[in-house]
């Protein structure tokens, strides 16, 4: 103990110290402002008797609350754990594309909760999505095939129309060709017309000289005669040829009533079209214009198709007045023929009927004179008829023209609903994915 405080003075501290055997420990410190210093001495036994059994109660203690925090780590893994692997086996069929689950019902109000109920609401919304993509892509589908079954429609009805087109600026080209012909004809008739007034005149001078030149006057009446034979044989030609061109006009009239049928036809399909683009809503806008233009034109080929008309009935009223006229001059044919034949019997008397001679000739005269102005008149109507064959001819050939535009149109436009009809199925296709 002496050893201890020589050896600590001044000092504060604690030691292990044996003394006979017995372990014990020293407490020691100085006190202040003396030159002392207090001890505490005390068996270890007895300290490791108060530690042991204090280790013990710890001990005690803490398996206990080792428990406790198993018991609690259990409870809330299953408070917590379970709602979380109930709202991850949703989520995981719900990517596997199965939506016909049951709704996952979490009890309280935390975020697990509130996440089960997201998850709930979204598994509704994605089924109601689903199915709207579901139904509407079936009416696309459905649309799209009766986009691409009108568009094939109208396509052939549009050929039809350009060929019944092509057959009418033909047969327009044909009645030009006719017109001119026709024209050529009447022309020449007139000028031998002409000639045969401008003989008539000279028979008439003749006729003062008659009993001097009866065979020079016989001669000319069997000129006029032959000139009358070839009046009657151009002037035939000429009413055929008018003839031809009335039945030229009536088929181009049975064509155009069939270009006005297609054009009813195709205005109907266009109403029918722009109905099925209204039913497709926003998918179906771009079509609805383009229908739109398809009965636009339709009306305008319909338009075109009764001007046509209107023209092809003027040139059938013009034929008709012609063909009046031909026949006219066909009867005055044989009455001038007549009254020559006549101006050749007088010549055998001639001596005794000068001026009987002169009488007739001055009405063969006057009869071939009224020829020379149906002729005139027959001019001035074929030159009408030809200038509106020529204006049908290039209205024709527009309606061709718009027929094939319209065409491309439709191509385009039955190329395009394939490819809506294929996106369709593919959309069909990826929505049959998930279980409704």
């Amino acid at each position: 103990m002496k050893a201890i405080l020589k050896n600590n003075r001044n000092e504060t501290g604690i030691t292990l110290n044996t003394e006979n055997g017995v372990e014990f420990l020293i407490a020691f410190a100085p006190i202040t402002e003396t030159d002392y210093n207090i001890f505490y001495t005390i068996n270890l036994d007895t300290v490791l008797a108060s530690a042991n059994a204090i280790q013990m109660d710890m001990l005690l203690v803490m398996t206990i609350a080792a428990l406790l925090v198993v018991i609690l780590a259990i409870y809330i893994s299953g408070t917590i754990a379970k709602p979380i692997t109930k709202v991850i086996h949703q989520v995981t069929r719900i990517a596997q594309g199965d939506l016909t689950i049951a709704s996952v019902r979490i009890k309280g109000t935390d975020e697990i909760a509130q996440l089960g109920q997201h998850v709930q609401e979204m598994t509704k919304q994605l089924r109601e999505l689903i199915g709207k993509v579901a139904s509407t892509s079936e009416q696309v589908a459905a649309s799209s095939q009766e986009l691409t079954a009108s568009a094939e429609e109208t396509s052939r009805v549009i050929e039809q129309i350009s060929a019944s087109a092509q057959d009418i600026a033909s047969g327009a080209g044909q009645q030009v060709t006719n017109t001119d012909r026709s024209l050529e004809i009447v022309t020449k008739m007139s000028s031998e017309i002409v000639h045969i007034s401008e003989l008539s005149q000279n028979v008439t001078e003749l006729s003062d000289e008659a009993v001097q030149t009866s065979s020079q006057g016989n001669q000319a009446v069997t000129e006029s005669m032959n000139q009358m034979k070839q009046i009657e044989d151009k002037t035939n030609r000429i009413a055929q040829t008018v003839h031809e061109l009335g039945s030229k006009s009536a088929e181009i009239e049975n064509i155009i009533s069939v270009i006005s049928g297609i054009a009813s036809q195709t205005n109907l399909l266009a109403l029918n079209a722009a109905i099925e683009a209204a039913r497709a809503g926003e998918h179906g806008r771009g079509f609805a214009v383009v229908a739109d233009e398809v009965r636009k034109l339709a009306e305008q080929s319909a338009l075109a198709a009764e001007q046509i008309g209107g023209i092809v009935q003027q040139i059938q009223t013009d034929i008709q007045a012609s063909m009046t006229e031909m026949n006219e001059g066909i009867a005055a044919v044989p009455a001038g023929t007549q009254l020559t034949e006549k101006a050749g019997n007088s010549f055998h008397a001639i001596s005794h009927s000068a001026g009987e001679v002169y009488l007739h000739i001055q009405k063969v005269t006057q009869a071939i004179q009224e020829l020379q102005t149906g002729s005139n008149q027959m001019v001035s109507s074929i030159e009408s008829v030809q200038g509106i064959s020529q204006e049908f001819a290039g209205t024709t050939q527009q309606v061709a023209a718009a027929a094939e535009e319209q065409s491309a149109s439709m191509e385009q436009i039955a190329a395009t609903s394939l490819t809506l009809a294929r996106m369709a199925e593919d959309l069909q296709q990826s929505v049959q994915t998930f279980k409704l």
